[in-house]
């Protein structure tokens, strides 16, 4: 299995303010896997959302070959 994951900004009410839409895609079927909204970037909560998907989706490690856009990293702690 190929996915592919993202971090989109979502602007808030508050100018400069933003929320973090963590996505996972089956890059094969197009079907979204994984999804969650938090109010920071963190490698962190992007580790705990795969480890969910890996659960409901009864995956193996090994499995999955992860992709990313090779944008610049996020940081490793959260708040």
């Amino acid at each position: 299995m190929y996915y592919s994951w993202d971090i989109t900004y979502l602007p808030t009410a508050i100018k400069g303010q933003f929320y973090y839409l963590y996505l996972f895609l089956d890059i094969f079927s197009c079907r979204i896997v994984g999804w969650q909204v938090f109010e920071a970037e963190s490698s962190q909560y992007a580790s705990e959302l795969l480890r969910d998907i890996y659960l409901r989706e009864g995956l193996q490690p090994g499995q999955v070959i992860l992709h990313s856009d090779n944008g610049s990293p996020i940081p490793t702690g959260h708040k």
